[in-house]
């Protein structure tokens, strides 16, 4: 991960937040190895999730053409008065009876009433709903309260065997370790930073070491992180020990606060741990957190283009495209000479991380969403709707026309994969 510009640092914060022995309890209040509970080998894992303030929601995951499941393992969690905890949904129209992994926690007191947050875990593998390709599961039944049904989700984590076929097949391949980390139960803030800042305990991975560096992709399932909730995700290796951070790059665009995060990043040779802490100015709730290390660079596959929060968050996958790349020089100097000369200079790492909400910054907001687009379209495992001479024209006639009047909002949908009513409606109201 590299780290932008606008990133407020907050290394000696987090360093204190250290634990002086790796973390082992799995459950409430923290993030561990599952225990007494099986994990199938892999070599590499796909994850997504969503909220479930309404129901039934839609879970869309991705495996690799070619690979084999191995496991598939769903997790739910949402807040509830004390002693209702609910361990049963319906996947697919098929029940499912999880098994408590945290909670229940306390997490609010309104109106002097308490509110629990509990975490459930179960292996759906046998139900073959997940095989090769694009995956669709439908989630219902999840008991809500209306006044904290925006805080539940759910989530699903697929590992896979993407290596190839032994033409002489033996059980080798059961035995060896996985190579998928899991760290999971439920962890929410506990810790006051000040400022309206709270912290989770962080999670540390241990692993072999090796001579040469390696790419790892790191899945994140977490609760409570809604629009407008800021968040910062800081890692850091014992050989590399000062944090990287990113900031904002949890949470989702609509009305739901479970995010499913996946960050892809180098790990530097010689290291054999690597540590993960989340702040945030929220209740933020923290229940898986996956690894999986490889010498190869990760391959990104999804059915639909991905955001600006993504890209500032997984450089590794920028292609041809330099973070450190100017906004003119992409969309062309020509442009940037009569108007928005300041925009023109950014590099586009800084012209990602810009999201003003005043509805008089629409040209920011336009070449953010335009780098973005420009991202998703250049790379091979992304599904985009549009080319690169598309989304360079459209937004190179936006700039000039100086007040955005020329703007088309079918072709913007197209870049925001919104509908040309939404698209138009959100920016209406400043917020897109």
């Amino acid at each position: 991960m590299n780290t932008h510009p606008n990133t407020r640092v907050l290394g000696a914060v987090i360093l204190a937040l250290l634990p002086a022995a790796p973390i082992a309890a799995n459950g409430t209040g923290t993030l561990g190895q599952p225990v007494d509970f099986y994990l199938a080998p892999g070599t590499g894992f796909a994850q997504s999730g969503t909220g479930l303030e309404e129901q039934p929601r839609t879970i869309i995951v991705d495996v690799p053409r070619g690979a084999r499941v191995k496991q598939v393992l769903l997790y739910w969690k949402h807040r509830h008065k004390k002693g209702e905890a609910d361990d049963n949904v319906l996947v697919n129209g098929q029940e499912v009876t999880g098994a408590l992994i945290g909670g229940p926690t306390l997490v609010a007191r309104p109106e002097g009433v308490g509110e629990y947050a509990s975490a459930f875990r179960q292996d759906i593998t046998n139900l073959e709903l997940i095989h090769q390709g694009r995956n669709v599961l439908v989630i219902d039944a999840l008991r809500t309260e209306a006044t904290t049904a925006a805080s539940a989700g759910a989530g699903v984590l697929v590992t896979y065997d993407a290596s190839p076929r032994r033409t002489n097949p033996t059980t080798e391949a059961e035995t060896k370790p996985s190579r998928v980390w899991i760290k999971d139960g439920l962890a929410p803030t506990t810790v006051s930073l000040g400022n309206d800042t709270h912290a989770i305990k962080p999670v540390t991975f241990e692993f072999p070491s090796a001579r040469r560096r390696r790419f790892a992709r790191l899945g994140l399932m977490v609760g409570n992180v809604g629009r407008g909730t800021h968040n910062r995700i800081g890692s850091w290796t014992d050989v590399q020990r000062k944090p990287v951070v990113l900031s904002d790059v949890l949470g989702t665009s609509g009305r739901d606060t479970w995010s499913s995060l996946n960050l892809d990043f180098e790990i530097p040779a010689g290291a054999k741990k690597l540590t993960i802490a989340i702040t945030g100015d929220a209740a933020i709730t923290w229940v898986g957190a996956f690894l999986h290390l490889t010498r190869t660079r990760p391959v990104l596959l999804s059915s639909r283009g991905m955001p600006p929060e993504y890209w500032i968050a997984n450089p590794v996958h920028w292609g041809n495209l330099r973070p450190t790349g100017t906004v003119s020089h992409l969309f062309g100097r020509a442009v940037f000479q009569k108007h928005h000369a300041k925009l023109g200079k950014q590099t586009l790492l800084q012209a990602l991380s810009r999201n003003p909400k005043s509805p008089d910054n629409w040209p920011t907001k336009l070449v953010r969403d335009g780098i973005a687009a420009l991202l998703s379209t250049r790379n091979g495992g992304v599904y985009f709707p549009l080319d690169d001479k598309s989304i360079l024209s459209l937004v190179r006639a936006a700039l000039e026309s100086g007040d955005g009047s020329d703007i088309s909002w079918e072709a913007v949908s197209a870049i925001k994969m919104l509908s040309p009513g939404q698209a138009r409606a959100i920016a209406d109201t400043g917020s897109r």
